[in-house]
């Protein structure tokens, strides 16, 4: 079983990378609770990442305390503003968040497989894209 990790507190945030963060893809678990005499059915969503199985809000929390942490504003507001820019039209506020913390965790910016590669680093990295003899 994969660590579960439900909240921030707690965790040496010290060795945690923004990398290890990387949404691998979506968990669910299904639980009951006792109050009292009566049974409560919740439903727990989550993230696994190499740091364990994190609960969604959790994970947005930290990756955005490690990107505060590790200096990465500036990427963070590009990318947002880039899938505003590009799919704002078709996505809510909350998961547009989502896609670009996911973005940034995948280092989506620096993987020349992404299909906006070029024409996000023209526009905010143009310094990336220069070949070794131009630098």
């Amino acid at each position: 079983m994969d660590k579960l990790i439900d909240s921030v507190n707690g965790l040496d945030t010290t060795k945690i990378t923004v990398d290890s963060l990387n949404w691998k893809y979506g968990t669910g678990r299904s639980y009951t609770e006792k109050n009292g005499s009566e049974k409560i059915c919740r439903y727990r969503h989550g993230v696994m990442t190499d740091a364990g199985d994190i609960m969604v809000d959790a994970w947005e929390k930290l990756v955005l305390l490690l990107i505060k942490r590790d200096g990465e504003e500036l990427i963070h507001e590009q990318l947002s503003q880039w899938y505003k820019d590009t799919l704002g039209a078709l996505w809510s506020e909350e998961d547009l968040r989502l896609m670009v913390l996911k973005a940034h965790t995948a280092r989506l910016y620096d993987s020349p497989q992404w299909r906006d590669y070029m024409t996000f680093n023209q526009k905010y990295r143009p310094w990336v894209l220069k070949k070794p003899e131009e630098c």
